[in-house]
């Protein structure tokens, strides 16, 4: 199971910086930025926990849903896409 994860996380970090370099005019700069940046900040983890709480809630339902069987994509669509994501 922490294998699963590892591989996981790391993709993700790989993602970001492969979008980084693709988009970025100055990518080595806006790397340590993106993953220095949200540190320097003393209101950071309120921020990501009010982000990670809905995008958890999010999770919850697509999981649940799913688990039951019962996908509905109609207006809820929008908010499970990141729920789907973050699980």
């Amino acid at each position: 199971m922490k294998k699963n994860a590892l591989i996981a996380l790391s993709t993700g970090f790989l993602v970001a910086i492969c979008i980084i370099f693709i988009n970025s005019k100055s990518p080595i700069k806006t790397s340590i930025q993106f993953f220095t940046g949200p540190f320097s900040s003393p209101y950071y983890l309120g921020t990501w926990l009010n982000n990670t709480t809905l995008l958890a809630t999010a999770a919850l339902g697509i999981f649940i849903s799913t688990l039951g069987g019962n996908m509905n994509l109609g207006g809820e669509g929008q908010i499970y896409v990141g729920g789907f994501i973050t699980a």
